[in-house]
């Protein structure tokens, strides 16, 4: 929608999945919000044409954020909107101009979810500091970065 002023009424919490190596030299995963607190945000859920063209291209998306500008969120992070958690599944901008974010969002699975208190706070400078992983999913060596596991 070209010159479409979504008015940002609502607010939402970003939350990062990530994994690092401990002391030990074991993984560890966990969830860690990228800012401390909330961050205003436009929400609607999306049209049943715009949930078809979605399935159509074999997504399964449900609701349209739109936020201010970030280059921190990224695909499978979690949305948290009135106490229910929403996957990312696509992030938009507006013709590259790095002004608004478009958060095409699906319903988080329960297994992808973070339990309650297991979401660690932002850290000094408002992000997230470990490599962001898939939501959910299992990550051996074939999923590892290149040079990690070879």
């Amino acid at each position: 929608m070209k010159n479409q002023y979504y008015k940002k009424d609502k607010q939402v919490r970003l939350i990062q999945h990530y994994s690092a190596i401990n002391a030990n030299g074991y993984p560890v995963a966990g969830y860690k919000y990228l800012v401390n607190g909330s961050v205003w945000a436009y929400a609607r859920q999306l049209s049943q044409d715009q949930i078809f063209q979605a399935q159509a291209y074999g997504s399964n998306e449900t609701r349209l954020f739109v936020l201010n500008y970030r280059s921190d969120l990224r695909l499978y992070d979690l949305v948290e909107y009135k106490g229910k958690y929403y996957t990312v599944t696509r992030l938009d901008t507006t013709d590259d101009y790095n002004t608004e974010l478009y958060v095409y969002v699906k319903d988080a699975a329960a297994g992808d979810t973070p339990r309650q208190g297991q979401i660690e706070p932002a850290d000094d400078n408002g992000r997230a500091d470990q490599e962001p992983v898939g939501v959910g999913a299992y990550h051996g060596v074939h999923d590892a970065p290149q040079g990690v596991g070879e």
